[in-house]
């Protein structure tokens, strides 16, 4: 009798760690959805293709890049999708010391679930889309 109860109990346990693992796999986004929920905040997005270059990458991960359409000059941004949340996060820490860019350039890094997104303001006003970003991000 003791060993059917061990037998069940080691199948509920990993019945119930599938289930775990089947939310956290649900709960990551692609990047057709963080583009998505930018343009529905109102900014409209220019596809320049996946970025090659290495020093660009976070752990492996290398960027998407889009320009963003604006009267002035077209602003740029990176959408970067890690395996997790946590990758993200890690990788937003990173920023400031990552990319070396020319003045009046100015970087925002906005976070939403295993998304980073990074703005490149080359009039260097964040403030231009900084709430559109924000917004998009949070809806993820």
């Amino acid at each position: 009798m003791s060993f059917r109860m061990i037998v069940l109990l080691l199948v509920l346990v990993v019945v119930a760690t599938g289930c775990a693992n089947k939310e956290k796999e649900a709960s990551k986004v692609t990047l057709d959805e963080v583009i998505q929920e930018i343009q529905s905040e109102g900014p409209e997005l220019i596809s320049k293709g996946q970025v090659n270059n290495d020093s660009d990458a976070f752990d492996g991960v290398k960027p998407n890049l889009f320009d963003i359409i604006s009267p002035v000059k077209p602003d740029s941004i990176y959408i970067y999708i890690f395996d997790s949340e946590n990758d993200a996060k890690i990788a937003a820490t990173k920023i400031s010391g990552k990319f070396k860019v020319k003045t009046p350039t100015s970087i925002e890094g906005y976070l939403g679930r295993n998304a980073l997104v990074i703005y490149f303001s080359k009039a260097g006003n964040v403030d231009k889309f900084d709430v559109e970003l924000q917004t998009a991000m949070q809806k993820l």
